[in-house]
């Protein structure tokens, strides 16, 4: 799932899409456990009879495997929301270098006491790693792998900075757990073989305001501006995606809440509970752009049209831009 290649290197290529592909439990207190060749749209369809969902959702997620997911540390347009990948992972089931098989799940401090005296190489994981932060735990914190935490989409890095924000190093943080930490290391430190998932429940009620602008640079202004309003997801079309639908027979049925011609659209999606304070929601965040001259048409998109916005946003953009330069 990595498009810049990263996860390919010196190693060995695993392909779990065909032998590890099963969902292994029903839905049980809003969790599930999978293979990790189990796709996420095979996932959510099998989840949602619940009502429930898992939160990160992924352009790619017709073909996107959740060993993929966890390897990189997916991220998806609910973000700002949902965060990463990493904060929905509670156990994970893996192969070791010497071929033994460890689970890796949250630990009460006597729990960690006994995996820090365990033999074999699963204790030497666990000794290792919590000696690397009890002895640096202040520079975990203050420096890595960013200063900002408020960046939540960063791969910099095996997370130590999780670990360290959380017990025993922090008595009101999470349990120690490793199966988050796994997440964005990208193969490179176990064979993922199972993970127990924590689900979300599907927004009740959501819409889509798709803010035009004349030039990307106000688009990205008014970025910071929409921030304040709490959504579910910002999302950049920018002007080559909206050139590569425009002469387009198929897409030309996505483009019908287009006004114009815009240099950039930001696709804001928002959810809540009741339909009236959505409503309020959105006109709130419409009128603090206009206060700001950012932005010249504001159309909001509801019920089934929002999956027309969300084809020409996402889910076709890399395959119109694939076209174009092959035409190219």
């Amino acid at each position: 799932t990595s498009t810049a290649g990263q996860c390919v290197g010196n190693g060995m290529v695993v392909d779990v899409s065909r032998y590890m592909t099963h969902i292994l439990s029903e839905v049980k207190n809003n969790t599930i456990r999978v293979q990790p060749g189990v796709i996420l749209d095979d996932l959510n369809d099998f989840v949602s009879k619940k009502n429930l969902r898992f939160a990160q959702n992924i352009s790619t997620s017709n073909r996107c495997m959740m060993g993929g997911m966890i390897g990189n540390n997916a991220c998806g347009s609910h973000s700002l929301l949902y965060g990463t990948t990493r904060d929905h992972v509670l156990e994970i089931e893996a192969v070791l270098s010497d071929g033994t098989v460890a689970r890796f799940g949250p630990l009460a401090q006597d729990e960690l006491e006994k995996k820090l005296k365990q033999h074999g190489l699963e204790g030497d994981i666990y000794r290792s790693i919590y000696h690397a932060i009890e002895g640096n735990t202040e520079n975990i914190k203050k420096h890595y792998p960013h200063p900002h935490p408020e960046i939540i989409r960063r791969n910099t890095g095996y997370a130590l900075d999780y670990l360290a924000n959380n017990q025993p190093w922090n008595k009101t943080g999470k349990p120690f757990n490793l199966a988050p930490f796994l997440c964005g290391s990208e193969g490179t430190l176990v064979l993922l073989t199972e993970a127990t998932l924590q689900l979300v429940p599907i927004p009740k009620h959501k819409l889509l305001i798709c803010v035009h602008f004349v030039d990307l640079v106000k688009s990205m202004r008014a970025t910071v501006a929409m921030l304040r309003h709490k959504p579910a997801a910002i999302e950049l079309i920018d002007q080559r995606i909206l050139e590569c639908t425009q002469d387009n027979l198929e897409q030309s049925r996505n483009r019908f809440w287009i006004q114009g011609t815009p240099r950039a659209i930001l696709v804001i999606e928002l959810f809540d509970d009741k339909p009236s304070i959505l409503e309020q929601r959105a006109q709130l965040l419409i009128q603090d752009l206009q206060q700001q001259g950012l932005g010249y048409a504001y159309p909001i998109i509801r019920d089934e049209q929002m999956n027309n916005v969300w084809a020409n946003c996402t889910k076709n953009s890399m395959m119109w831009l694939f076209i174009m330069n092959k035409a190219a």
